[in-house]
């Protein structure tokens, strides 16, 4: 009687250089890491007005940005609404367009695919500041809008000064999709380090998501290595 492979790649995270070691504990999850982290998060977040291409000119401040950048409904809002408050959609739900968009402490939820056209930034603690990039790759979007979302997003990783990082996020259960691949390209072409989290991953079976995490793997491979975080 044969045994069943064991989805190795189906864990919280691998390590790019050694994606067999199963002993590897990453520094983020150190206890000294994880009690900063903790403190950070918990000394406020400061809102920025939102941008759009024609505005990007106004982006100012000098601390470390993180962005995070994906298709749209991949999970973004909600993974950095979790971030910064613990919850999923902390925003009412009666809350105007308008009242989302001034000076915003929550990424806005969107059920309908290719709704956000606005950069979202969030600073915590003066510290870090997280961007909230529109989500791309919904077919049904008009052309302008796509058009708008190239200029704002090209526009912005060739000005901001102080990304550190982009956070390319997948959705476990259809994997890397072209549109991904392009946004890697263009972040490959700007010299900026991306990082890849699957998302929606409670929804896939380990199979699913050991082939999903292989594919990534075998893209970030032919990829820059200086430019890649190897988690």
């Amino acid at each position: 009687m044969s045994s069943r492979m064991q989805p190795l790649l189906a864990r919280p995270w691998i390590h790019l250089n050694n994606v067999t070691d199963l002993s590897h504990v990453p520094s983020f999850l150190q206890r000294e890491h994880l009690g900063f982290t903790e403190k950070l998060f918990k000394k406020g977040i400061h809102g920025h007005p939102v941008l759009v291409g024609e505005t990007l000119y106004k982006m100012k401040g000098d601390t470390p940005q993180v962005a995070f950048a994906g298709r749209s409904n991949v999970g973004k809002s909600t993974l950095l609404n979790m971030l910064l408050h613990g919850h999923p959609n902390p925003v009412g739900r009666n809350w105007s367009e308008r009242r989302k968009l001034n000076l915003p402490l929550a990424a806005p939820v969107s059920h309908k695919p290719g709704r956000t056209r606005h950069l979202f930034r969030f600073e915590v603690g003066s510290c870090i500041t997280l961007v909230d990039l529109p989500g791309y790759g919904f077919a049904a979007t008009p052309k302008n809008v796509k058009e708008s979302w190239t200029e704002l997003v090209d526009g912005y990783l060739t000005h901001a000064d102080s990304l550190n990082r982009v956070i390319s996020l997948v959705d476990a259960r259809v994997g890397v999709k072209e549109s991904d691949e392009q946004l890697w390209e263009l972040l490959q072409s700007r010299q900026r380090q991306i990082m890849v989290v699957l998302t929606k991953v409670d929804q896939c079976r380990p199979e699913v998501l050991n082939r999903a995490m292989a594919h990534v793997v075998s893209l970030l491979e032919r990829m820059e290595p200086t430019l890649i975080w190897p988690y």
